[in-house]
């Protein structure tokens, strides 16, 4: 299935590349179209949408190649579910490349009665983007909602599956929050601060009351003790999102729509593709096992569970970076110079220790995902070593972010000039540097 999104996929890049390049600009949708789901189509949003849908399908199927499961026979729950999620992908991939073979067709019929390329469409695209569009928040919404539910079930059923599949899922979620609350800084009416409230109670308390109710009714009186020593943590990230938001507000605006499509937008995405692979990986696992209480997936989970976590973290701490201004961003920028000759101030050169350490524990935890059999301690260990490094980085990085200086100083005109000169900056965080090497490490 997986080949046959490929090459699905690589179809539609050449129907699109039979329109002649001109022309191909009114086709191509710009990063800022996307974050405000403003200035196309409603083609060419469903192309999107479908295009999403495939890549989910495809990162399931990706995630669980090496699966076996234990149930034979026709009426085996896991090839059925496999089955009906690659036939859910096919569809969607063949619905965007009829879509683009449609738009493709409808160009060419212009080429042909027009000399000049036309105009989209739709309305022109605002140049700046104050805030992302309510359907990214309501994507966030709906994976925290679910991720609450899960404990909810947990909670009522004292059923293992929603307990596995919450834990899976939880760096998604958490990221998700992280993300949504960074999506629109502009609003501060009471509505919409009343409403982050809900959704940061739904996520964090409820779901933590229910996980520690879920856990006491089974007899792990550890666990539902640690689920509620959580709740504190939950209001020390938001205290962070909210200070987050703060300080964003603060950008001049083409530095704010700069950090709003592609830190929030395009490096998030990145960010969560690799979580998505890894609660895939759990689940798919789970899925594949008859009694989910035999220990057979335990290395799996909790090497995904850690993997996921660090790569939240990071790329928190990476968005973190972007909430400051230019000028004040200099001071917590690693410069690609300064690296190569090791010239570093003495807080980066403790941040670049522990990296270090949570990279050589990332790529040990990668060696145990599909390792089933009896649970190996060490992966507790390394992991717990390297979610350690990951909150000393994050905790050194905000520090100083937070320290850093005012960025309303520059104005309208300095923050475009520091966008130009962001995107072909000779530094980057701390952040980004542990971001990339997880993505290439999975690669």
């Amino acid at each position: 299935m997986i080949s046959i999104y490929l090459i699905l996929w690589w179809c539609s890049k050449i129907v699109r590349g039979s329109v002649r390049s001109l022309w191909r600009k009114s086709l191509n949708i710009s990063i800022e179209q996307i974050a405000t789901m403003s200035g196309f189509g409603w083609r060419r949003g469903l192309q999107g949408f479908l295009t999403m849908i495939t890549g989910a399908c495809g990162a399931f199927l990706f995630s669980i190649m090496n699966a076996e499961s234990s149930d034979e026979g026709d009426k085996n729950p896991y090839r059925t579910t496999v089955y009906l999620v690659g036939l859910v992908g096919l569809g969607a991939s063949c619905g965007s490349l009829t879509s683009e073979i449609f738009s493709t067709l409808k160009f060419q019929n212009l080429m042909m009665n027009n000399p000049a390329p036309p105009a989209l469409d739709a309305s022109e695209p605002p140049s700046l983007v104050s805030e992302c569009s309510w359907f990214f928040v309501i994507i966030t919404q709906i994976l925290t909602s679910f991720y609450t539910l899960l404990w909810l079930l947990y909670a009522l059923t004292s059923s293992r599956i929603y307990e596995l599949i919450g834990d899976a899922i939880a760096p998604l979620s958490v990221f998700s929050f992280i993300l949504s609350c960074a999506m629109k800084p502009r609003r501060n009416e009471r509505k919409y601060i009343a409403y982050m409230w809900v959704q940061f109670g739904g996520f964090a308390m409820v779901s933590e009351i229910a996980s520690s109710w879920g856990h006491f009714k089974g007899g792990k009186n550890v666990l539902a003790g640690f689920a509620i020593a959580r709740v504190p943590a939950w209001f020390f990230i938001f205290s962070l999102c909210l200070k987050l938001r703060r300080r964003v507000v603060e950008l001049p605006g083409e530095e704010l729509s700069d950090f709003l499509c592609r830190t929030v937008l395009v490096k998030g995405a990145a960010a969560m593709g690799p979580m998505v692979f890894f609660s895939f990986e759990s689940v798919s696992c789970f899925m594949s096992r008859e009694d989910f209480d035999d220990g057979d997936c335990s290395n799996t989970a909790r090497a995904a569970l850690s993997l996921s976590m660090f790569i939240a973290g990071l790329a928190g701490l990476s968005m973190a970076n972007k909430a400051v201004g230019r000028s004040a961003r200099k001071d917590v920028e690693w410069g690609y110079e300064a690296v190569a000759t090791l010239r570093l101030k003495r807080w980066q050169k403790v941040q670049g220790i522990f990296l270090g350490l949570t990279a050589m524990a990332s790529l040990y935890l990668l060696g145990y995902l599909g390792v089933s059999g009896k649970e190996y301690w060490a992966i507790n260990v390394v992991g717990g070593v390297g979610g350690f490094g990951v909150a000393v980085v994050v905790i050194i990085g905000l520090l100083y972010v937070s320290k850093a200086g005012d960025c309303k100083d520059g104005g309208e005109e300095n923050g475009r000039a520091a966008v130009e000169e962001n995107r072909e900056s000779r530094a980057v965080s701390a952040g980004e540097m542990s971001q990339g090497f997880a993505l290439s490490t999975l690669m």
